[in-house]
């Protein structure tokens, strides 16, 4: 009898923006070949911290009780500090690919499934480390954004 594994040992993909694209199919067709979970990260999840889009154990979704993991005079604070700024943050645009729970031969596999289904670069990814998993998805997007312009402009350099 197989069991289930949860999503701290399984290896889930979180997708930003592939929905109703054509190479948001072929990602989802490599990945369910290979057994791995996707996972669509909407627009108004972009504040929630990986760990909690994950489910991971220890992390609570913003929509979950309206907390995401902090106290409640951490939480008071936030407010507090979101109510001072009241801009409204920029939309995510660009495509995003989050890979968490890979091995490094698994990642190897998973990455050559993509070269060997024709599949583009997709420029903004990362892997879940334990130092980006209580960043936000828009911190980790905003950081992938910067590696990108610095890797543009150091091959426009040369």
């Amino acid at each position: 009898m197989k069991h289930r594994t949860t999503v701290r040992n399984r290896e889930v993909l979180l997708l930003y923006r592939f929905r109703d694209t054509e190479i948001g199919r072929q990602l989802r067709a490599v990945a369910a070949r290979m057994g791995i979970m996707c996972k669509v990260v909407e627009e108004e999840q972009t504040e929630e911290t990986l760990g909690a889009l994950l489910k991971l154990p220890g992390f609570a979704s913003g929509s979950e009780s309206g907390k995401s993991g902090a106290s409640e005079q951490d939480n008071a604070s936030v407010q507090n500090d979101t109510a001072d700024r009241q801009e409204p943050k920029p939309e995510l645009t660009r495509q995003v690919m989050i890979m968490h729970g890979f091995t490094n031969q698994r990642l190897g596999e998973f990455l050559q499934n993509m070269r060997k289904a024709g599949m583009p670069v997709i420029p903004l990814k990362a892997i879940v480390t334990p130092q980006n998993v209580n960043w936000t998805f828009r911190t980790l997007y905003e950081e992938l954004e910067k590696e990108h312009e610095a890797v543009q402009k150091s091959r426009e350099g040369k």
